[in-house]
């Protein structure tokens, strides 16, 4: 995969990666397929991915898209919080 991924306590972690291959990687790696997958994500694209991934596997998909950051996705400003970082790192460097 272009980015890392992990799997802990039966939760599949597929970071910056297509969720869909990443799902997919793992079953062929493992030689693992379950018959329910449960996934849930902020970005319908993603729910999408992995709908088309396990359809080659006949595995009930139940795909719930998280809706709760919406907003503060929108109003996210990389400048304030690149500032807001600095200001973090300084300040812990000068508690120690």
């Amino acid at each position: 995969m272009s980015y890392p991924c992990f799997y802990k306590q039966s939760i599949l972690f597929g970071g910056n990666n297509d969720k869909g291959e990443v799902l997919k990687y793992f079953f062929e790696h493992m030689s693992y397929y379950p018959e329910k997958i449960i996934f849930i994500d902020d970005k319908m694209k993603y729910l999408l991915s992995v709908e088309k991934a396990l359809e080659q596997y006949n595995i009930l998909f139940v795909g719930i898209r998280y809706s709760g950051c919406d907003e503060r996705v929108t109003n996210f400003d990389p400048t304030k919080a690149e500032a807001q970082w600095r200001m973090l790192r300084t300040k812990n460097k000068t508690s120690n």
